[in-house]
């Protein structure tokens, strides 16, 4: 990476150096999370990213980089609230699966929420699929649609996506077509894929709607684009 990024022995290129930047801070690289965190901060073969160069960074400095915890100081100082949300919400992503740090679900819990607290939406959805699904905390489904609600809310397509999904298999005592049909139509309408298609299906069978192929049609010809 430092070779591409630096044009050692090689024409120089900053797409292939955030690409092998990339390969090693996966795998914990103190050095090269930070080298790619500086790509993030100028826009050099990655797009400009002030989000993915604190969470980077902060890497970086958590494993003992000395340049990192230098630059950490300016970067408290740099983000605005948004963006800080982001970079919370991106370290959750670290810690979940374990991308450059070892895999943590507490911590990746905790970072959600601190990213939900600045009202970042992918936080809130992130949150309700730990509840969703048991990861790091007691499988719950009502606190799950609770973190989802906020999601969707917010405009955050999977989130929607999920409600539709939970209110048709009725999770809270019996079915409910109608909602599930307005989160699958407001998630479809963003371009979600599954919510178009589940949203073809509701036409076709006529679930909280009469039958009306020619819409299922339509739905499913958006999904398929």
């Amino acid at each position: 990476g430092t070779m591409y990024a630096e044009g050692q022995g090689v024409v120089q290129n900053y797409q292939q150096a955030a690409m092998w930047f990339t390969r090693a801070a996966e795998q914990g690289h103190a050095r090269a999370q930070f080298n790619l965190s500086r790509l993030h901060s100028r826009g050099e073969g990655v797009p400009k990213d002030i989000s993915a160069t604190y969470a980077w960074t902060y890497l970086a400095a958590h494993a003992g980089w000395e340049d990192a915890k230098k630059s950490m100081i300016e970067l408290e100082q740099q983000l605005t609230a948004a963006e800080r949300a982001r970079a919370y919400n991106r370290l959750g992503v670290f810690y979940q699966q374990g991308l450059g740090v070892t895999q943590d679900v507490a911590q990746a819990y905790t970072w959600y929420q601190k990213a939900a607290e600045g009202g970042y939406p992918s936080a809130f959805f992130n949150l309700g699929l730990m509840y969703a699904t048991g990861l790091g905390v007691a499988s719950d489904i009502n606190v799950a649609m609770n973190w989802y609600q906020q999601a969707a809310d917010r405009g955050h397509a999977q989130a929607q996506h999920a409600l539709g999904v939970l209110h048709q298999k009725g999770v809270r005592g019996k079915q409910n077509y109608k909602e599930s049909l307005k989160w699958y139509r407001t998630s479809a309408e963003q371009g979600y894929a599954p919510a178009q298609v589940n949203l073809a299906l509701m036409y076709y069978q006529g679930l909280s709607a009469r039958v009306d192929q020619e819409k299922a049609r339509l739905w499913l010809e958006k999904a398929a684009e």
